[in-house]
């Protein structure tokens, strides 16, 4: 339980096996979210929309398309 305080006040998600840590803080559904400078994902299954998350916060949500479509992935619409 003790590494859950880096989440306290935070909204987030998290693999499976650990979301029942997580309780209120939660998001269902999301496979990655963004709380301010805490970003957190679903797991290994989510990385790819967990690498473009972080690039949209760094460098803007166009930087991410381009990128997502480099790799041909689809990037969701905002």
């Amino acid at each position: 339980m003790r590494n859950f305080l880096l989440l306290q006040d935070k909204r987030a998600t998290a693999h499976a096996s650990t979301l029942d840590k997580l309780k209120d803080k939660e998001i269902n559904g999301a496979k990655v979210v963004i709380d301010g400078k805490l970003i957190t994902s679903e797991g290994l299954a989510t990385v790819t929309d967990f690498a473009l998350a972080i690039v949209s916060k760094l460098f803007g949500n166009g930087r991410a398309r381009s990128v997502a479509e480099g790799l041909v992935f689809e990037y969701p619409k905002k």
